[in-house]
């Protein structure tokens, strides 16, 4: 391909660039603007594609039209699907068929690629990608990524990279092409970066390690937070319970008593759709009225929209002024740490993990939409205090990072055998979760623990007794602890010996998370390493009969929505 594509398959919004190299050599990006569907069926152009599906009569619609349908087909809308990757027993069912979180992915890809198909041509063969995850995403889920891209008709190499990587990634090409005196980060010495990502649906932190020596980059994860299901849509809840709140004691009354159950939930969900537009608003009017001369208190109070939901109330409308300062005191309890749900708290761990306090920290970047929000913004700078350093677009930066990667030459620092005009970077990812085996009596018991850097190999051994003579299966979680209540179970690990061996051998282990985040087995019985076998835990799960078999069935190349 002419240019590499990399893509933010975010819980709200799915994100595609594109980069190629310029003129002295340097990296351009694109990030595309799709033409999509509107919920009148006219075309509108965004770089965001709304990572909704919504389903009728056997077709498929994604994007601005998918997401219009929330607030008036719920039944056959899907959402935030990106929250239940890598749980095969979760399924969505509609019109008598089963959508899994990986299939409904696969649909947002599909139309991705789709887009570059047509603008391009046909004269790209859009086979590869690099696609972003959260860093707290487990082996799991990075495999069901894997596998919805490929249902998507992805058949080239799919590289999965972390979004807080990416988004360094971007910023640090963006740095490569301005003068020195102007560049604002100084990395010719390890730094201590914090990216703080609040999207829609999740809130993702991590710690990485970088230093720049001329064309070198060195980007070594030091921690992750625990995959934190905060974000966006949890602001956009909180303000809808507090609008209906405030509304029923403003005209002293009781919603649930005046609406059926299903008139009440088609209001909550009128008004979740229409907090988006919302957030947008109110942070558009707080920049245009910040001239550095009123308190924020004060360009707060002249910020309000009034919202209408018509023929929702017994034939009448529903209608109520929301003003900046009632959003802020609706959403205030995601913003303070002693809160139950908050985005303090995964940032507070992640600096614990690895024994760091806020000092240690150099810089902290923003990403994600909801960082663009004055409030978030402002509860970030107070914490570390401190300003955030800014991306030239928090909604771009982790998809155009995603086009980069493929245009570094990606080696391990320790092994220098390049030109020296190419510009390398050496990435340096950590285990985010222990690996637990599932034991028949006691809690399970780790084999390889988290912030395991790439490259570490572990060897366990006295620890497995076959019961079988041709295979042993090992029961693999994945969490912070074996007392962790969010223990997720992941595929078993099948090890097959072809040849049969004593019932009652013992097994030794070798384990190892590589930098393509798959986690790697070796196994043999002990002393007697001429019986090895090797494994990963990698996708893809489908068989090329099995992927045929899926697209004839739900027709996933022909989603509609986009133009």
């Amino acid at each position: 391909m002419a240019f590499s594509v990399g893509i933010d398959l975010g819980t709200t919004n799915t994100v595609v660039s594109i980069a190629s190299r310029g003129i002295n050599s340097n990296i351009e990006v694109l990030t595309e603007s799709i033409n999509q569907l509107n919920q009148n069926g006219f075309p509108e152009e965004s770089s965001l594609l709304p990572s909704v599906l919504y389903v009728d009569n056997g077709e498929h619609m994604v994007g601005a039209y998918a997401y219009a349908m929330k607030g008036q087909n719920l039944k056959r809308v899907i959402f935030n699907s990106k929250n239940y990757m890598g749980e095969s027993s979760y399924k969505w069912d509609i019109d008598g068929k089963e959508y899994s979180p990986e299939l409904v992915a696969s649909f947002f890809l599909s139309a991705i690629r789709n887009h570059l198909k047509d603008k391009y041509n046909g004269n790209e063969s859009i086979e590869s990608a690099v696609i972003t995850v959260p860093a707290s995403f487990n082996i799991d889920q990075r495999n069901a990524t894997k596998n919805a891209a490929v249902l998507s008709g992805f058949k080239g190499e799919i590289i999965l990279i972390s979004e807080p990587t990416a988004a360094i990634l971007d910023f640090i090409n963006e740095q490569s092409k301005i003068l020195n005196e102007d560049k604002i980060l100084e990395l010719s010495d390890f730094k201590k970066v914090l990216v703080f990502d609040l999207g829609g649906g999740t809130c993702d932190v991590a710690i990485l390690n970088i230093k720049i020596n001329g064309n070198e980059i060195y980007v070594a994860e030091l921690a992750v937070s625990p995959h934190t299901l905060v974000g966006g849509a949890n602001f956009d809840a909180y303000a809808v319970e507090g609008i209906i709140s405030d509304y029923e004691k403003e005209n002293c009354l009781d919603l649930s008593k005046e609406l059926k159950p299903t008139e009440l939930k088609a209001l909550k969900s009128k008004l979740f759709t229409t907090m988006e537009k919302v957030k947008m608003y109110f942070s558009g009017n707080y920049f245009k009225f910040d001239n550095g001369i009123r308190t924020k208190d004060e360009i707060i109070s002249k910020i309000s929209l009034p919202i209408t939901i018509p023929n929702i109330i017994n034939g009448n409308p529903f209608t109520y002024n929301l003003t900046m300062a009632k959003y802020n005191k609706y959403i205030s309890p995601l913003l303070n740490v002693e809160s139950d749900e908050n985005i303090i708290k995964p940032i507070i761990s992640t600096i614990n993990s690895n024994s760091l306090t806020i000092d240690d920290i150099d810089y902290t970047f923003c990403v994600g939409g909801m960082t663009k929000y004055p409030m978030v913004w402002d509860t970030i700078k107070s914490f570390f205090g401190k300003a955030p350093l800014k991306l030239a677009d928090a909604m771009q930066s982790v998809s155009r990072g995603a086009a980069i990667y493929h245009h570094y030459n990606i080696i391990n620092v320790d092994n220098r055998e390049k030109k020296n005009s190419e510009k390398v970077v050496d990435i340096i990812p950590t285990l985010p979760q222990t690996i637990f085996l599932n034991v028949k009596d006691g809690f399970p018991i780790p084999l390889i623990e988290a912030k395991t850097k790439a490259g570490t190999p572990i060897i366990i051994e006295d620890l497995i007794e076959t019961n079988s003579n041709v295979i042993v299966s090992l029961e693999l979680y994945a969490g912070m602890s074996p007392y962790d209540p969010n223990l997720k179970r992941l595929e078993n690990v099948n090890i097959n010996f072809p040849h049969g061996i004593e019932i009652g051998s013992k097994i030794s282990l070798k384990l190892e998370y590589t930098k393509k985040g798959i986690l790697v087995f070796e196994a043999w019985v002990k002393d007697n390493e001429d019986i090895k076998i090797n494994l990963s835990l990698e996708g893809n799960q489908f068989t090329d009969e099995e992927i045929e078999d899926i697209n004839n069935e739900y027709e996933i190349n022909k989603v509609g929505g986009i133009l």
